[in-house]
Parts: structure tokens; sequence; C-alpha cells
């Protein structure tokens, strides 16, 4: 019974998930959940690869994301944005800084590629 609890704390609500096109988390999905009046959620999972953190916070419209993907690994990374925002990374637009490329946006998220680092998105939502 306590599986699915976890799993919904990493995988639903910090949004840490094996992306199912690579093997052994090399390929890392980050889609982070916000839901209800949660204003952050912090977790981390060690993989083989190395280990995998999340840590996301809202405070009024303003959404933070910060992860880090080990090395020799990659990651799709769903940013929660509000129609027509820029997401930034770091300190500039999020598609303009070194290992990050923008793929597509998918309802209110916005969807990029990152290699291994550690990354730092913000948005409006």
């Amino acid at each position: 019974m306590l599986g699915q609890i976890t799993e919904w704390f990493y995988k639903d609500l910090a949004g840490i998930d094996d992306d199912p096109t690579g093997a052994g988390f090399n390929k890392i999905v980050l889609r982070p959940n916000p839901v209800g009046d949660l204003t952050w959620v912090e977790a981390s999972y060690d993989a083989l690869p190395g280990k995998i953190s999340v840590r996301w916070s809202r405070e009024g419209e303003h959404f933070q994301l910060k992860a880090t993907v080990p090395a020799n690994t990659t990651a799709v990374v769903y940013v929660p944005a509000r129609e027509g925002t820029a997401v930034s990374e770091g300190s500039g637009p999020a598609e303009k800084q070194p290992g990050v490329s923008f793929l597509r946006r998918e309802g209110d998220r916005m969807i990029y590629g990152v290699e291994s680092g550690t990354y730092v998105f913000g948005s409006r939502w």
C-alpha cells in the first residue's frame, strides 16, 4: 500500500520518471505537478547514473523549478507556464541557454530537452 504513496510523491508531485525510450534512467522525464495548496515539493532519486533531484515552488503566479540531471543522461522537462509568458532558465530565456533546447508546448506546459547539469527554470503560472 505505501508503494503507491511513494510513487505519487516521486512521480506525480515531484515529477521524476524514467523515459521508456531509454534504459535505466539514461533518459529522464521531469514533469512536476503542482496541486491544491502545495507551495513547494522537493525530492531526489538515486538512479544508476546518479542522483536526480527536483525542487519546485510557487508563490502567487511565479513558478520555479530547480532540477539536477546526472552526468551522461538527458531529460525532458515540463515547465508549467501560462500561455503567452516566457520561461527563463538561470538569467535569460530558457531556449537560449547552453544545454537547453525548446521542444514544444503541450497544454499549460513548455517542454525542453536538457543535457546533464543543474537548471533553474522560472515562469508565470
